[in-house]
């Protein structure tokens, strides 16, 4: 199968929580003013989001364990800011939810952990976090930390896809492709390598190049490859700028010219070496 997005794990906060009743309004400023205070007082925003978090505000607890994980503002302390996302994941929150199950994932202040991971992860994706779905399906297609499922992992990076996401749409694109855990549908495929490819996705652009060339799920046209691979080639996908290079060498989809092959074949060259 070919190679999926590279997984990446990522922490940002999310504006969205629960805070003890009578407390919520008080927690709210407290929290603005942290978020105010971010950049031109780093420890002062750190003094108004533990106020905010200790009065049980989801998204104060999410931002405080950042800043535990990153030192912004603070000492740095990974198991203390575990701490804090475990408050807020226990709440319901999406974002802490995340954030927890990238730490177990990491082992980053707790003990590594795959299974709590997926747990959390799962957790998180069921609220429609777009970067726990990816993941879930990544773990699902790798079989790490669960069974190898390609169905399972369908399911998880069609939901990402449908929420925007440009890896999990190519990678649903190539299981549509390929009809491993989804029926094979070239027509399918090419409707989500296009939604990734207008998000300038290289992968995407490369795999509406090969589409195109092939006449596979869209009647052939060269000319419609070659914009593509060049889309691809100038992101510096190396397989779109070596396809592109061929095109120019034979005359395929653009006017012969043997220079501007020979160009793309060097800046192929130079980029495999580095």
């Amino acid at each position: 199968m070919n190679t999926l997005v590279k997984l990446i794990l990522i922490a940002l906060p999310l504006l969205s929580a629960t805070a003890a009743p009578g407390h919520i309004e008080e927690a709210k400023k407290r929290y603005r003013q942290g978020v105010e205070q971010s950049e031109k007082n780093p420890k002062k925003a750190v003094e108004l989001f533990r106020s905010a978090a200790e009065m049980g505000y989801a998204d104060a607890q999410v931002s405080l364990g950042i800043r535990c994980m990153t030192g912004n503002g603070m000492e740095k302390n990974p198991e203390k800011g575990v701490e804090w996302y475990r408050k807020a994941a226990e709440q319901g929150d999406a974002m802490g939810q995340f954030n927890l199950a990238c730490c177990y994932m990491k082992g980053e202040g707790v003990e590594a952990n795959r299974a709590e991971a997926v747990n959390w992860f799962k957790k998180a994706g069921g609220q429609n976090n777009l970067e726990a779905c990816y993941i879930l399906g990544s773990l699902y297609n790798n079989g790490d930390g669960v069974p190898k499922d390609s169905a399972e992992a369908v399911r998880w990076f069609l939901k990402a896809a449908e929420l925007g996401y440009a890896g999990a749409q190519v990678n649903l694109g190539v299981y549509y492709m390929e009809g491993q855990g989804a029926r094979k549908d070239p027509a399918e495929a090419l409707k989500w390598f296009r939604k990734a490819a207008e998000q300038n996705n290289p992968a995407a652009q490369q795999n509406l190049g090969k589409a195109y060339l092939s006449g596979t799920g869209v009647a052939h046209n060269s000319t419609q490859a070659a914009v593509w691979f060049k889309k691809a080639a100038e992101q510096g996908d190396l397989f779109s700028q070596l396809a592109l290079a061929g095109l120019y060498e034979k005359g395929i989809g653009v006017a012969k010219n043997a220079a501007e092959a020979e160009a793309w074949k060097k800046r192929a060259a130079a980029q495999s070496k580095r």
